[in-house]
């Protein structure tokens, strides 16, 4: 074999050699991406070790009050490992009580709104509890405010004199509730969650003052109120013990405290 021979023989074989490990490192790289990319999902959906954090939905106030937009958002953190805090925030309102009318009164309802906060501090019971907070069973303390206003205008006409009044109500409706609670909050596949406050007495302190502006005789006014009142309180009859003291005059407000009572389900993702 010539000089030249050997040395393009040598050359060839380089390259082919060359090419070859280039194949074998692109080879591994694509199985080192691929094998990267399983564990990550792997850790993502199957990791040992529990995240700290809830984000979760409310759907209680939306399901007691039948108003949708009645919801409440919260977020839950393992301060220790076996304790949490967490905190909801939503918007609250009360539907339309007594439809477009009743008798001889016609309604429009405005300026609803309100909102709805909570806190708790959670002990889940490393005993009873198999997996690591926040799985499990808990007890801890808790409070809670449920706020709301509206005003409603009324037109009431009285057939036999063929006449027109006019009133305005606005109602203010102010719930703090200080309590204790037992819950169990399930984490399926270590992703999705389910919290269940299976026992929370409480005691609620509760302030409404009713605003009312009409040029209705007194008479009128307690007819007026009457109807209201039976109409609300037929449909939300957990308030009624609220107002069992209230009258419907010029200016009346109502305070006083009450047992409550507080259960809720509510779903969350843990991270």
């Amino acid at each position: 074999m010539s000089r030249l021979s050997y040395r393009t023989s040598l050359k060839v074989l380089l390259c082919i050699t060359l090419l070859g490990c280039i194949h074998v490192g692109i080879a591994q790289d694509t199985v080192s991406v691929y094998r990267k990319a399983y564990q990550y999902a792997y850790k993502t959906f199957h990791k040992d070790a529990y995240g700290k954090n809830i984000i979760r939905y409310n759907p209680m106030p939306s399901l007691l009050f039948i108003e949708f937009k009645n919801a409440a958002v919260g977020y839950e953190r393992v301060l220790w490992r076996n304790q949490s805090a967490s905190v909801n925030i939503g918007y609250f309102t009360i539907p339309d009580i007594l439809g477009n009318s009743i008798g001889a009164v016609k309604i429009n309802k405005s300026n609803s709104r309100g909102m709805i906060a909570s806190f708790d501090y959670r002990f889940y019971l490393k005993r009873l509890n198999t997996r690591p907070a926040p799985n499990g069973i808990y007890i801890g303390p808790y409070y809670s405010l449920y706020r709301h206003r509206s005003n409603t205008d009324f037109v009431y006409f009285e057939p036999t004199q063929l006449l027109q009044y006019d009133a305005a109500l606005a109602t203010t409706f102010n719930f703090h509730n200080i309590g204790f609670q037992l819950g169990y909050q399930f984490i399926f596949g270590k992703r999705i969650t389910l919290d269940m406050v299976l026992f929370g007495p409480s005691v609620s302190w509760y302030n409404v003052q009713l605003d009312l502006e009409s040029n209705l005789s007194p008479n009128q006014a307690n007819q007026l109120y009457e109807k209201y009142y039976d109409q609300f309180f037929s449909k939300y009859p957990i308030f009624d013990q609220l107002f069992q003291n209230a009258t419907f005059t010029k200016t009346n407000s109502a305070n006083g405290i009450l047992p409550n009572f507080r259960y809720l389900f509510q779903f969350g993702y843990h991270f």
